[in-house]
């Protein structure tokens, strides 16, 4: 088959149009229905396009054609996680014992890589066999990822479940002890161990590399390679918002608002990193309130912060308490104009439910934001704005 298809393609979910890329190749599903390359990718922009049930039928007939991952593993490692369970497991596993066998051929043998159909497929699209191992070590580990995920969710409650997600761990950790995921991971395995201290030590060092990545990424924004930077670069999204999530589990508050601040330097209209940001902020007023107590009024609240109410006519006479209302409203504001655009699908049911949310938080914590508040470079607002909500309608 053509490779420019496929390029052409994988160009067009690299910049986000997945809609393109299935207007692009669904025309040739007749011609190429028996190529493992062409269905993968295919897959791909379904499941952009939220069709995990077409691209579910895809990777099926790639998998059947393909059984050994020959031609390329991603179509296990999608199936893999679209089934989940056992068979999820198996699937995964297919691929990462596949990219283990091709990765120490280029490390170790080059005259057999120059020859490998498997690593001259990826060849042609990283150029490099530098830039194929990294490919390759990149992928392992994030399937490893997603087995963790497997057995944390669908057989949670499985015996072995536990000791799995430790070993699988473990093994990512030595694989590549730098990828903040794999420190975000382990924070979350730890949460669920009951093990706050240690999930709390996984996770800074999660965010503090996540940090570093981020503004390495950021520095080489315009080198050569600034393409393949960008990719990277919006691929930290979804882990910074789980580490977010992550973070204030173990009400780790600070590094929550961070984490989620960081996700708006690299898309400014995602609306769960606002609302995240928000909460966090609010959590704090009420931490910050709760500490200062003496320990016969903590006992009144069963020692729980969260219980406590925001008292705004008070709050606001500390300034760090203002500072953090104030940081958490205009995260809430920007969000909630970002619910009055066309930069979010309020008809999504998730999407419209944290739009509910977002307007319930504004309120508890003062409700509008005055102009003089909103200067920050971050949130453009336009004059008169602040006119157009009505708290009372909300």
């Amino acid at each position: 088959m053509s490779l420019s298809l496929i390029f052409e393609a994988r160009a067009l979910l690299q910049q986000h149009n997945p809609q393109q890329a299935l207007e692009l190749l669904k025309p040739h599903l007749e011609e190429f229905k028996d190529n493992t390359q062409y269905l993968t990718i295919l897959a791909e922009a379904l499941m952009e396009c939220s069709d995990l049930e077409s691209a579910y039928e895809v990777l099926t007939r790639a998998v059947e054609l393909d059984p050994r991952a020959e031609t390329g593993t991603e179509k296990f490692f999608y199936l893999g996680q679209i089934i989940g369970s056992q068979e999820g497991l198996r699937l995964l596993k297919v691929g990462i014992e596949q990219l283990h066998a091709k990765l120490e051929i280029a490390k170790s043998n080059p005259a057999a890589a120059s020859t490998d159909s498997f690593i001259l497929d990826l060849l042609v699209s990283h150029h490099s066999i530098e830039a194929v191992t990294a490919y390759m070590v990149s992928k392992i580990n994030h399937a490893l990822l997603s087995c963790i995920e497997i057995w944390m969710t669908d057989l949670c409650m499985e015996d072995e479940a536990e000791t799995e997600c430790e070993t699988l761990i473990q093994y990512a950790l030595a694989f590549q002890p730098e990828n903040p995921e794999n420190w975000s991971t382990l924070g979350s395995i730890r949460i669920s161990q009951q093990r706050n201290d240690d999930a709390r030590e996984a996770l800074t060092k999660a965010w503090h590399l996540f940090d570093e990545k981020k503004t390495q990424l950021e520095g080489s924004a315009n080198s050569s390679s600034a393409g393949d930077s960008d990719v990277d670069y919006t691929d930290l999204i979804q882990p910074l918002l789980a580490l977010s999530h992550h973070l204030l589990n173990i009400f780790e508050l600070a590094l929550a608002s961070s984490a989620s601040s960081a996700v708006q330097d690299i898309d400014d209209s995602n609306l769960e990193s606002y609302y995240l940001e928000a909460f966090a902020c609010y959590l704090q007023v009420k931490q910050q309130k709760f500490v200062a107590m003496a320990s016969e009024e903590q006992a009144k609240y069963e020692n729980d912060f969260q219980s406590l109410s925001i008292d705004l006519a008070a709050d606001s006479q500390s300034d760090e308490l203002a500072l953090l209302l104030k940081q958490s409203r205009t995260a809430l504001v920007a969000g909630w104009k970002l619910c009055q655009s066309d930069a979010v699908d309020m008809e999504d049911p998730d999407v419209a439910e944290l739009g509910q949310q977002i307007v319930a938080l504004l309120e508890e914590t003062g409700g509008k934001v005055k102009m003089s508040e909103m200067r920050d470079e971050k949130f453009e607002v336009e004059e008169g704005w602040e006119n157009e909500i009505d708290m009372n309608d909300s």
